[in-house]
């Protein structure tokens, strides 16, 4: 088994250096722990990240990365799905194909953020959501902001086609990001 330091080392030494709040999440648990050097380091974009550490595949992101590489989560499915419901976002470790840690991740929604968005809502804007994370996530971070409407597990390259949509339906669009999966717009 696994010690909790393990996967934060290694979960911190694949995240070191990366812009995302989820990232930062992951790095602030790991401080103070040696991070192991990671080999083959690359970013799967809008799923994770994958690296070798101590000649082991290491995979950290979505449920849906995985998914893609016949990684066994259902003995957590319940698990994440309850907690998504409650807009918390799950990220996954895998080392060498197998399930090893859960990562169970909430940003706090600080009060300028939300009064900003109340504010627009006075004027009468339309508040949309496009991210990456699971709709359920999505839905639920939505639903307490009282964003009216939600595109989710939207792809980095796939965010500005969204934003074209709108802006061809005649709508003006002002765009917010958050990390790196936003760069391209």
């Amino acid at each position: 088994m696994i010690e909790q330091y393990q996967v934060l080392s290694i979960a911190g030494a694949l995240k070191k250096g990366a812009n995302h709040p989820l990232a930062n999440a992951i790095l602030a648990k790991s401080v103070g722990l040696s991070l192991p050097e990671v080999n083959q380091f690359r970013t799967l974009a809008g799923a994770g990240v994958k690296g070798e550490i101590d000649n082991q595949t290491i995979l950290l992101g979505t449920q849906a990365l995985m998914s893609q590489y016949s990684i066994n989560s259902q003995q957590i499915d319940q698990l994440i799905a309850k907690q998504a419901n409650n807009g918390i976002t799950p990220v996954l470790l895998a080392i060498d194909n197998q399930l090893a840690a859960l990562f169970s991740i909430r940003d706090p929604l600080r009060e300028t953020a939300i009064s900003a968005l109340q504010r627009l809502h006075k004027q009468k804007y339309q508040l949309i959501m496009l991210t990456g994370d699971n709709p359920i996530t999505a839905n639920a971070i939505a639903k307490e902001l009282e964003i009216d409407q939600v595109f989710a597990g939207v792809l980095p390259d796939k965010k500005a086609a969204v934003i074209a949509q709108l802006q061809k339906s005649g709508h003006k669009v002002a765009m917010i990001g958050d990390g790196i999966n936003d760069a391209l717009l």
